[in-house]
Formats: structure tokens, C-alpha cells, sequence
């Protein structure tokens, strides 16, 4: 043979080697690939075998669970960190919203100086909602948390009347600082939007408003000292709830369903005494019930005999037993309007509208 023939014979020789070669290489990484994914230690738990360690790839698709971030608590109380998304979220009949996006997760130890205590624009609450970087939208602050985005949800009506610009220009102002120290993106509804859903929510408020009264009035000159009547309506069964001059009537569940008010002498005179006590039904602010008018004339008589006062109603006429079912029956209708508003008395919603 010529030495072409032989070169020839050699290459091809060393040709097919080379296949064989590279065929063993791949087989050989695939049982390699197999046995790693098929060991012992990944075993099915189902049949006794032990779970496999976690790795950079299983930590990323672990399912939701109680992380040690999700772990932290919270600000202001609520639910705990772990349990999700908190139910109370801005409410777009009452609220309107203006949004802030960070353009980088922030810390809540870094929010909290400017969000701990959020004032009021003028006469209007404002609320603050957060949304952290895992998407979980909070009603407080997670310490430890970092947070993509929030909200401040400014009321838009209240008994000091519909939002005004003023009041809304406050808002946006806070909205504003909060963008400038961490370079948030700031948006917002037309003011002229927000000032037209102010004024309908206050004309259906100012159309609802209601409250029913009694007074106790002194049958003689000598007027009764504040102290001895807070501790007889104390006895009673009225709570101290820290406002000055005032007592509530509370249901099981620890809600308002009437209050009572003393009304002090004038400045010069006896200060700490009082010549007309004055039980007062706020009808949106109430618990509703059937007999709402009737347990509170039944609770001033009460109170009415050991201080032999007179008891009249918003007419200064003396109250009659007849009355009450009557009455009663005017506030299942004020209660009837007031729910199919959406203002159900003595909800969240028309406590925070009713102020």
C-alpha cells in the first residue's frame, strides 16, 4: 500500500475511536444526570424515603409560605405578618387615593418617620395602605419588610363637609414628601373629579344625618356636681371611653348604641356642676336595632328617678311612653336609607364618614 492508503486507514481509524469516544462521554453524563436526580436522598416521601436537600433552583419555586421576612411584626397591631394580604384596604366610595410607586423597595424602618403619624388634611382622615416588594398589600407596617408602593386614601366627606382643595392640596403635599425622600412616582384622580365626588357623598350624608334626643332637666336651683352623676351612670351601666364630659351606652360587642352628655355650667360659674344632662341617639353612629329609642328612654327614666329630673324629648315636651314605637319606627327607616347608601349605621364606613 501506498502511504496515502495508510494515512487514509489511520485517520479513519481514529475517526470512528473518537465517536465511540464521544458516545461514551454522553452516556456516561447521562446516567451521571439520572442518578442525581433519582438518589436515594430524593427518594419519595410517600414511600419512607427522605426529602432532598434544598437547592438554589427548589428555593426559587417553593411554594408561599411563613418566610422569615413575612415573620416580622407589624406596626399598629392587626393581623400577623404571616397571614397574607390584611383585609382593610382603601374604600372608593369614601376615599380618594393617591398612589406612590418607589422606584426602589423601600425599608418600613425608613418609612416609618415619615408615616408614623400621618395628620389630617384640614378636617378630612387620611389612611395609608403599603404593598411590599412580594406583592402583599398591608394595612400597617412590617418591620423588616421592604415595600414596593402605598397608598393614602383621603376622605372625602365628613361632617365637616365635602373635601376641599385646600384640604386636598394638604394631602397631595404629604404625598409629595414622601416621593421626594425616596423618589417615588406620584399619581392621582382629577381634582376636579375628587371635587365632585365629594359633594355627592355630602349631599347623601347631610340627607341621612339624623339623631334623636332626651334631656334630664334639675326641678330646682341646686345643680347636680359631674362627679356624683358620672358615678351614678357608672352604676348604671354606662362605660367611660375618655371623652370629657361624655358616657356611652354599649351593646355585647363593645359598640355605641347612645351616649351621655353633661353640660357644665357657664365660664364664671360652678364648672364641675350641671343643671340638664342630655342622652343623644346618633342614629349613623349607632348600632340599629328595633327597640333603639326605647332602651334609651327606658335607661333615662333609670337615670332620671335617683335625680329627680324632669324628662323631656327634642321638644321640651315630657316624654311619652306612647312615643317610643313610634320613634322606633322612624329610625328602621332612617336605618333602611342609610344601608341602601351603602352607610349601613354603625359600620366601619359610616363611622369614619359620620365624624
Amino acid at each position: 500500500m501506498s502511504d496515502l492508503q495508510i494515512g487514509l486507514i489511520a485517520l479513519g481509524v481514529i475517526l470512528i475511536a473518537g465517536v465511540f469516544g464521544l458516545n461514551w462521554w454522553q452516556d456516561r453524563r447521562l446516567r451521571q444526570r439520572m442518578g442525581e436526580d433519582f438518589s436515594a436522598e430524593r427518594a419519595d416521601p410517600l414511600l419512607g424515603g427522605k426529602a432532598a436537600p434544598a437547592t438554589a433552583e427548589t428555593q426559587a419555586r417553593r411554594e408561599p409560605g411563613l418566610s422569615a421576612e413575612r415573620a416580622e411584626p407589624m406596626i399598629g397591631g392587626g393581623q400577623s405578618a404571616g397571614e397574607g394580604d390584611d383585609a382593610e384596604e382603601p374604600d372608593p366610595m369614601t376615599e380618594a387615593v393617591i398612589d406612590l410607586v418607589f422606584t426602589q423597595p423601600v425599608a418600613a424602618e425608613s418609612l416609618l418617620p415619615l408615616v408614623r403619624d400621618v395628620h389630617p388634611a384640614g378636617q378630612k382622615a387620611i389612611r395609608v395602605f403599603y404593598r411590599t416588594s412580594g406583592g402583599a398589600h398591608c394595612a400597617r407596617l412590617r418591620l423588616g419588610v421592604s415595600y414596593s408602593s402605598m397608598q393614602l386614601a383621603v376622605l372625602l366627606a365628613n361632617r365637616s363637609g365635602p373635601l376641599t382643595p385646600t384640604e386636598w392640596s394638604q394631602a397631595w403635599a404629604r404625598a409629595q414628601q414622601v416621593a421626594d425622600q425616596f423618589e417615588a412616582e406620584v399619581e392621582g384622580p382629577d381634582p376636579r373629579e375628587i371635587s365632585q365626588r365629594a359633594k355627592q357623598l355630602d349631599s347623601v350624608c347631610a340627607s341621612l344625618d339624623t339623631s334623636v334626643g332626651l334631656t334630664l332637666l334639675a326641678r330646682g336651683p341646686q345643680p347636680w356636681r359631674l362627679a356624683e352623676i358620672q358615678a351614678l351612670a357608672l352604676d348604671l351601666g354606662f362605660s367611660d371611653q375618655g371623652q370629657d364630659h361624655r358616657l356611652d351606652w354599649l351593646d355585647r360587642s363593645g359598640a355605641v348604641c347612645f351616649s351621655l352628655l353633661a353640660e357644665p355650667g357657664p365660664s364664671g360659674r360652678q364648672v364641675d356642676a350641671t343643671t340638664r344632662l342630655t342622652l343623644l341617639l346618633d342614629v349613623p353612629r349607632s348600632v340599629p336595632s328595633a327597640t333603639s329609642f326605647a332602651d334609651m328612654a327606658d335607661v333615662a327614666r333609670q337615670l332620671a328617678a335617683p335625680l329627680d329630673a324632669e324628662l323631656v324629648d327634642d321638644n321640651g315636651q315630657p316624654l311619652q311612653e306612647s312615643s317610643e314605637s313610634a320613634v322606633d319606627q322612624q329610625l328602621r327607616s332612617l336605618h333602611l336609607g342609610l344601608e341602601q347608601q351603602g352607610l349601613a349605621a354603625g359600620s366601619p364606613r359610616a363611622l369614619r364618614v359620620f365624624t
